[in-house]
């Protein structure tokens, strides 16, 4: 399963070049690396977090820190 360290490593490593990011049913993502994507994800374009059962916090635009998702200008698709 996916962890919050594997998925840290991979947006170090490659999420400049991302633009779709599915990770739906992941429950062991958290919002320690989720709050990277808009430092290391500037050109995301589709976002899914559905099912994600310690992401809480991140479950809408709207209830998250509106800093993290004006940051993803290019951001069209958040589920």
């Amino acid at each position: 399963a996916l962890t919050d360290s594997t998925l840290i490593l991979i947006l170090q490593q490659s999420g400049a070049h991302l633009t779709y990011l599915d990770l739906r049913k992941c429950p062991n993502i958290t919002e320690e690396s989720i709050s990277l994507l808009s430092t290391h994800c500037p050109n995301i374009k589709d976002l899914y977090l559905s099912e994600c059962a310690n992401l809480t916090a991140f479950s809408s635009k709207n209830r998250v820190g509106i800093k993290t998702w004006a940051e993803l200008l290019f951001l069209k698709t958040l589920h």
